[in-house]
């Protein structure tokens, strides 16, 4: 479906493009924080988180009825992650060294590739619905096929 629809009402359409444009202005900041950590041990990770989130900004953008189910994605995990990674950067680049600091490195660390999972599995979700309908679609053509032959 097109984000631009006859059935969608302008206050719906500002708000789609609203969080449109916040999601591709957060993928951007976290591209941006991977090219900044690409030396520390927490790189690969975002480079899928950015990988995945890159993918569901193209998804959401394509399929506007998908963009309610990415709200919470907009709104809360990807500033959530970017809060967190803006601090291991600073750590990090400053090569702080006090408990307190490598306890928040050692966390963020260790809480990454759950957050790079998240991604990958909020993605998946999006395509779920899609999965569905295809499966359901080559059942009817099989049948058909098959009630063809006989």
């Amino acid at each position: 479906m097109a984000l631009f629809d006859k059935s969608t009402t302008n206050d719906d359409l500002n708000y789609k493009i609203g969080l449109l444009q916040d999601l591709k202005s957060k993928t951007r900041h976290l591209r941006e924080l991977y090219s900044q950590a690409n030396q520390y041990p927490v790189a690969s990770h975002l480079k899928q988180i950015c990988i995945s989130s890159d993918k569901i900004l193209k998804e959401i953008s394509v399929h506007q009825d998908k963009i309610a189910k990415a709200t919470v994605f907009i709104d809360y995990y990807i500033p959530t992650t970017i809060t967190l990674l803006e601090q291991y950067i600073v750590i990090k680049d400053n090569k702080l060294t006090g408990q307190e600091n490598q306890k928040i490195v050692t966390t963020i660390e260790a809480v990454l590739p759950k957050i790079k999972s998240a991604f990958n599995e909020f993605l998946n979700h999006l395509f779920s619905e899609d999965n569905s309908t295809i499966d359901a679609e080559i059942k009817v053509l099989m049948n058909e096929l098959k009630n063809s032959s006989n």
